[in-house]
């Protein structure tokens, strides 16, 4: 399969989800006060109803990672999304 430029791959697509913008663990190397700046200073998180949108639009062979810019598990609903996906067969 080749990419929109052109290049030669066999990676399946993949999705990295961030479960909350306005991370509470304000770790030194992560940008939150820049992400906080354009965002607003409350905390956003993913709704499940959200991530299940989300995943009715992905191919069914998309690999998921939570990861991004912010701690998946401080979003409380991090595990049922977990549960979701996996039951999807999604990573």
């Amino acid at each position: 399969m080749r990419n929109k430029y052109g290049i030669e791959h066999n990676s399946p697509p993949s999705l990295e989800l961030t479960t909350m913008v306005g991370c509470p663990l304000m770790s030194s190397f992560c940008p939150q006060k820049t992400l906080k700046s354009n965002y607003g200073k409350q905390e956003k998180y993913l709704k499940i109803s959200d991530l299940k949108k989300i995943l009715k639009k992905i191919p069914s062979n998309t690999e998921i990672h939570f990861s991004g810019m912010s701690e998946p598990w401080a979003n409380p609903d991090c595990t049922k999304m977990l549960k979701i996906v996996l039951e999807l067969a999604l990573m």
